[in-house]
């Protein structure tokens, strides 16, 4: 597929930002933390669906600057901490240094959204070598701003035209988001920093060419499966509903990782991880899915757990060693001597009685006749 975009929120950090104008207040990196919390849902005001996505942004900047709604210029690694922190460590933030178009586009395939980081923002440009943003040029724009840094969110690539699709928070949202924006481009402004949002793998945005597809995953009703609209139906005949109906509908989907049961509730459904707690859990051949009050539906790590169970099989099997009582082979032997040492006696006293039967058999037939 020669374009791909990943379905992701938006945020722009401008103060006018229906037309992407005005202060950008040095927010990049909040409303770049603010699109991946909003696109996961991972905190209260994501979760809450009260809060728009400038909203979370200010609530960053404002807890990271000390109540000030302005920001200044920051390393965006605090989105990293922040991700694994809130997450239990079910999601993290990865990092490659100096990335090809091809790095992008092994991230975007995988399902996931990564921070790009700039060294020299102005240099960026869109597909056709236009400026990507609102603001007149007054001469002195470019000068002021060479050597400025810039984080923005990478959601998608066009492999026919060398592009990378963008959520840039410099940029009017929604009207100008997601941008175009040339790997050239992308060059010029010194793109030092792929960092990859290791979570779910997020559905291809619509009209972005169709299924997100992978082999034989793809997104909407496995193939062979059948929806009724309220419950989903493997061809095993083992139904799932609810949110994990939703989620393997709106997720990249192999046909044949059927589920294995129906959905539990257990005290704690992640044995690798214990902290997580109560909820539930529906097990398929390739995946589990986990949902909680606080995390709502998301994939386990099911290698953790399978670690953590042969951990205790083997803590089992010793207890169980301890415990066992000890056979004394020499004693069963012996004992069995004695038996048939007792056993020969009464064979010599089996011989008489079998004749003396017999005599009494013949007697009888004898007087019956």
């Amino acid at each position: 597929m020669p374009r791909k975009v990943l379905q992701a929120s938006k945020c722009s950090q401008m103060s006018n930002p229906k037309d992407g104008t005005g202060s950008g207040g040095d927010r990049c990196s909040e409303a770049v933390g603010a699109m991946i919390d909003a696109t996961y849902k991972i905190g209260p005001w994501a979760k809450d669906g009260k809060h728009t996505v400038e909203q979370i942004m200010y609530q960053f900047t404002e807890n990271l600057n000390g109540g000030s709604n302005e920001s200044t210029p920051k390393n965006a690694s605090w989105i990293s901490d922040w991700v694994r922190d809130n997450t239990n460590g079910q999601m993290s933030v990865g990092d490659i240094q100096w990335p090809s178009f091809q790095d992008v586009v092994a991230c975007v395939d995988r399902g996931h959204i990564a921070i790009g980081g700039f060294d020299n923002y102005i240099n960026l440009r869109l597909a056709g070598g236009g400026d990507p943003w609102q603001w007149p040029d007054d001469g002195d724009y470019a000068a002021h701003n060479q050597g400025e840094g810039h984080v923005l969110l990478i959601v998608g690539y066009d492999t026919a035209k060398q592009v990378v699709v963008v959520h840039d928070p410099l940029r009017a949202d929604p009207s100008g988001q997601p941008a175009d924006y040339s790997w050239a481009g992308f060059q010029a402004a010194g793109f030092h920093d792929l960092c990859e949002v290791h979570g779910p793998a997020l559905p291809l945005a619509e009209g972005s060419g169709g299924p997100q597809t992978g082999g034989s995953e793809s997104v909407g009703i496995p193939e062979g499966w059948h929806d009724d609209g309220t419950t989903l139906t493997a061809p095993n005949g083992v139904v799932v509903v609810k949110g994990f109906r939703e989620w393997v509908l709106t997720h990249p989907w192999d046909h044949d990782d059927y589920p294995l049961a129906v959905e539990r509730v257990l005290p704690s459904i992640e044995p690798g991880n214990p902290s997580i707690g109560a909820g539930s859990r529906q097990d398929f051949r390739m995946t589990s899915l986990g949902w909680t009050t606080s995390r709502n539906v998301y994939k386990i790590w099911v290698g953790q757990d399978i670690t953590a169970l042969q951990a205790q099989v083997a803590k089992l099997e010793a207890q169980l060693k301890e415990t066992a009582p000890t056979l004394d082979l020499a004693a069963l032997k012996a004992d069995a001597a004695a038996i048939q040492a007792a056993l020969k006696p009464l064979e010599a006293q089996a011989q008489p009685l079998q004749a003396a039967e017999a005599a009494v058999t013949d007697i009888q037939q004898k007087l019956g006749s």
